[in-house]
């Protein structure tokens, strides 16, 4: 009896595989990109920080720097968001990358079994024509 074809199963492992390797591209260019916006955003906190300091020492109303302060605040808020997005980003990136590695291991082990059953199937088929030879050259041998 021959083997069941897992081409199609490979196939579709394939598909697995590449999708996998679609959402860990994404993920990573969303975290790349949540990156960008977290050191932006420090840039601009640190910058705000020392507008801050040289407003403090120069004579200024004090709404100023209650607006100053606020924007600080927010800044500061922003930046606490960002961080904790970027770790959510390399959560989700990390699922995507063992996702990966899962299954590409389950198509190599589907392409160890695909590439061991044709082999036993090569191997009962020469056994299969070794004895029909055999057959054949005793009856060859038993007419003469």
């Amino acid at each position: 009896m021959k083997p069941f074809a897992l081409d199609t199963v490979l196939k579709f492992r394939q598909q697995l595989e590449n999708q996998a390797k679609n959402e860990l591209f994404a993920s990573r260019q969303q975290r790349e990109s949540v990156e960008m916006l977290l050191n932006t955003a420090k840039i601009e906190y640190k910058n705000l920080l020392l507008e801050f300091e040289v407003l403090k020492n120069e004579e200024i109303a004090i709404e100023a720097l209650i607006q100053m302060d606020s924007r600080i605040s927010f800044a500061k808020k922003h930046l606490i968001d960002l961080e904790k997005l970027l770790a959510e980003k390399r959560v989700v990136e990390q699922k995507a990358h063992t996702l990966l590695v899962r299954r590409t291991k389950e198509k190599k082990v589907l392409e160890k079994l695909k590439q061991t059953q044709n082999a036993q199937w090569q191997h009962y088929l020469n056994k299969k024509e070794a004895a029909m030879l055999d057959e054949i050259a005793i009856l060859r041998h038993n007419r003469h």
